[in-house]
């Protein structure tokens, strides 16, 4: 109580990324002001450290790499996943970096089932020093015939930086009929990635457990189709939905405990 905000501002703005994760468990103010967007501005400014997304203006490059690349995932932490552009590929073979533009630092890792085809790439840090992280992989055959459109599948591939090597899931990932993983990047939330569905479920997939669960969106929204789009957003460590009408934007929270949906703001 004797500590005013701006001095735990102060403060937490000179912590490490770990520390203030343990200090968002103090107090909803505390947690809530490690959110603010001028804590984070602060926070980056005193530690020269990159946590939430890369500015596309900035002066950051990939022009480190050897080669040019495409973006396949991105953390908080300013690591990115990168694959070399097919045109720049040796007899069409992917080669896969991670690094971190800021440092300009990067290492190759292990390419995966080369002959399956790339359809959705997640990424997380477990752990910042030393370095941890952990990628998800979605994929299907390039060449896998006429597919049955009514029972979609993948298969799934998890790197561990531990480990230094791919693992492939004894079983697919099977979807509901007619239904796929829209385009959007994932949003990471407490070890899990979300994505919406062209039904609009959500498709959460659990990089501890490597398992997955499908997921309904708010009931009230289920019957609504007049949105002009609906995106997943991480909102102060919680899954959140962004529903954007005419004239009116609303933001849904679903507790990650709970798994229940609360409108926030409109």
């Amino acid at each position: 109580p004797a500590l005013t905000r701006d001095l735990v501002f102060e403060i937490l703005s000179q912590a490490t990324l770990k520390d203030i994760g343990r200090c968002r468990l103090v107090s909803k103010a505390w947690n809530l002001l490690t959110y603010d967007t001028s804590f984070k501005q602060e926070h980056s400014k005193k530690t020269k450290t990159i946590s939430g997304a890369l500015d596309c203006d900035s002066k950051l490059s990939l022009d480190f790499l050897p080669g040019p690349v495409q973006i396949e995932a991105s953390t908080k932490q300013g690591i990115l996943l990168c694959v070399k552009s097919s045109e720049t590929r040796i007899l069409g073979v992917p080669e896969y970096f991670v690094c971190k533009p800021s440092t300009k630092q990067w290492q190759q890792i292990p390419n995966p089932k080369t002959r399956y085809e790339t359809k959705r790439c997640a990424m997380v840090v477990l752990r910042s020093n030393p370095l941890r992280y952990k990628i998800v992989r979605f994929s299907e055959p390039k060449f896998s015939g006429i597919r049955d459109n009514s029972c979609y599948s993948l298969w799934c591939e998890i790197f561990d930086s531990a480990t230094w090597a791919w693992k492939k899931l004894e079983d697919r990932v099977r979807f509901p009929e007619y239904e796929f993983l829209r385009l959007e990047p994932a949003v990471s939330v407490c070890g899990s990635f979300y994505w919406l569905m062209t039904n609009n479920q959500v498709f959460a997939f659990h990089e501890d457990t490597a398992s997955w669960t499908i997921l309904d969106i708010p009931k009230s929204l289920c019957k609504r189709n007049d949105f002009i789009y609906m995106k997943l957003v991480e909102y102060q460590g919680n899954l959140g939905m962004v529903c954007k009408d005419v004239d009116f934007i609303q933001l849904w929270v679903m507790e990650t405990k709970t798994i229940k949906w609360s409108e926030r703001k409109t």
